[in-house]
């Protein structure tokens, strides 16, 4: 399925790219543990659940979205979720949402 992958320092800030199932989230987003932002009726950024503290922001940076009040440490992957709550193509597109991103300078 479709998926947004946020970088927050890259050369590209938003893109998109291809996920199988949920296995595939951590390795895109470069973690252990992930947890989920609600960013929309039905689309959600995985976000790593330790990237407040396992020093992920100083290699990857920051970004914060409109509708939450919260910088997001590292990088992010949105996924649509349906109606029995599996994950499906988000509704945003990737320039939708880049527009609703601020990219955030973290220092060490």
């Amino acid at each position: 399925m479709k998926a947004l992958l946020i970088t927050p320092y890259g050369e590209k800030f938003v893109q998109e790219v291809e996920v199988k199932d949920w296995r595939d989230i951590a390795p895109l987003i470069g973690c252990r543990i992930f947890t989920t932002v609600r960013i929309s009726q039905n689309d959600y950024v995985y976000v790593d659940d330790e990237g407040l503290y396992s020093g992920v922001a100083e290699e990857h940076g920051a970004f914060q979205i409109d509708t939450y009040d919260h910088p997001l440490m590292g990088k992010g992957l949105v996924l649509g979720t349906g109606p029995d709550g599996e994950s499906i193509d988000p509704e945003i597109t990737a320039e939708e949402l880049e527009k609703r991103l601020t990219r955030m300078m973290v220092l060490g």
